[in-house]
C-alpha cells in the first residue's frame, strides 16, 4: 500500500507539533522552577536576617539559598595614623529555622516571638 505526498506532510506537521509542545513545556517548568526558588528566597532571607541579627552580624545577601552575613573588622595603624574597616561576608549556609529558648531573657524571647 503506497502512501500518498499529503500523508507524509500530516506526519510532518505532528511532529513539528510534538517538538513545539515539548519546548513549550520545557520552558513553563523552567520559568516555574525560577518562580519557586524567588518564593524560597524571600522566606530565607528572613530567616538569615534573624540569624545575622543574633549572631552580631549584618545581613548581607542570600545567593543559591545560602545566608551571608558581614563581619566587620576596624584596624588601626599608628604608622599611617588611618582607621581600615574591612567588611568580609560570611557564609553561613542553609538555615531553614531558627528556634532559640535556651539562656534567653524573656524580653529577647518576646522581641523573637513579636517579629
Amino acid at each position: 500500500m503506497s502512501k500518498s505526498e499529503s500523508d507524509y506532510i500530516k506526519i510532518r506537521k505532528m511532529d513539528i507539533l510534538i517538538i513545539l509542545f515539548l519546548a513549550l513545556a520545557f520552558a513553563v517548568g523552567y520559568f516555574f522552577n525560577d518562580f519557586a526558588k524567588g518564593k524560597l528566597e524571600i522566606k530565607d532571607k528572613n530567616t538569615c536576617i534573624n540569624f545575622c541579627d543574633l549572631a552580631d552580624l549584618e545581613f548581607a545577601f542570600v545567593k543559591d539559598r545560602s545566608c551571608y552575613c558581614y563581619q566587620r573588622q576596624i584596624f588601626y595603624s599608628q604608622q599611617k595614623n588611618k582607621t581600615i574597616e574591612i567588611y568580609m561576608a560570611v557564609n553561613a549556609g542553609i538555615i531553614k529555622n531558627i528556634t532559640t529558648v535556651d539562656g534567653l531573657t524573656q524580653e529577647a524571647r518576646s522581641m523573637l516571638t513579636n517579629r
